[in-house]
Formats: C-alpha cells, sequence, structure tokens
C-alpha cells in the first residue's frame, strides 16, 4: 500500500482567514460621549439665557417693524414683554425709568406711536440689555 501524501503538502496552498478588524478604542470612546453632551447642554444654556433671548426677541421684532410685518404699537407692547424680568431692573436710574415711561406712554396712548419711534424704542431696549451685560 501506498504512503499517503503527508496532510502539510495537501493543503499548503489555504490561507487562514484574518483575524477581524478590531474596533476603534473603547477608552476612547466614553470621552468623546461625555465631551459631546457637555458641548450640547453648554449650547442650550447659552441659547436659553434670558438676556439673550429677549436680545433676539428684539432683534426679530427690529426686524419684523422694518419689514412691516407688526405694528409699531405692538411692538411697543412685546418690547415691555421681553424687558419684564426682575433681573433687568436698573434701579433708580432715572435714564431707565425715563425710558420706562416713554415706553408706558406708547403702550397706553390712544394713537400708534410711529413706526421710527417704536424703531428708537427697540434700539433703545437692546442698548439697556447690551448695558445690564456688561455691567454684570
Amino acid at each position: 500500500m501506498a504512503i499517503p501524501p503527508s496532510i502539510e503538502t495537501k493543503w499548503v496552498d489555504i490561507v487562514p482567514p484574518l483575524a477581524p478588524a478590531s474596533p476603534a478604542d473603547p477608552y476612547l470612546f466614553a470621552p468623546l460621549a461625555v465631551l459631546f453632551v457637555a458641548l450640547i447642554t453648554v449650547g442650550i444654556y447659552l441659547y436659553l439665557r434670558p438676556r439673550q433671548r429677549a436680545r433676539r426677541a428684539l432683534r426679530r421684532l427690529y426686524r419684523d417693524l422694518r419689514q412691516s410685518r407688526v405694528e409699531a404699537k405692538a411692538a411697543c407692547f412685546q418690547v415691555r414683554e421681553c424687558l419684564r424680568s426682575p433681573a433687568w431692573t436698573h434701579g433708580n436710574d432715572a435714564g431707565w425709568q425715563a425710558y420706562l415711561d416713554r415706553l408706558s406712554q406708547y403702550c397706553f396712548s390712544a394713537e400708534a406711536p410711529d413706526p421710527a419711534e417704536a424703531d428708537a424704542v427697540i434700539a433703545q431696549a437692546l442698548a439697556w440689555l447690551d448695558q445690564k451685560v456688561a455691567a454684570s
């Protein structure tokens, strides 16, 4: 009887499969996920801050008044709503009180203010917000 050929010579041309690709470093994923969540949280916090929200609303109102999408009297009421927060009170500042008096006069007078006057009221509201942000 003939000697069978060696198994090693019979299977020489077969190459074993490569090892599966290893995933990315698992220790890198957790810090990146924490960083991503932290950035999202900070972004939401900055977006929802009252002064930033009021500033965005006033700028949108200014643009809408210029494009005649809102009337001047309604714009004055919306300015009052934006400045309602007690965090923005300026105490006994005479300029702030004069501004609030003029704003109330525009809101509650029988005739509507001119759009130019409403523009000035919105611009002053933005200036007061910027002044308050600089002071704090």
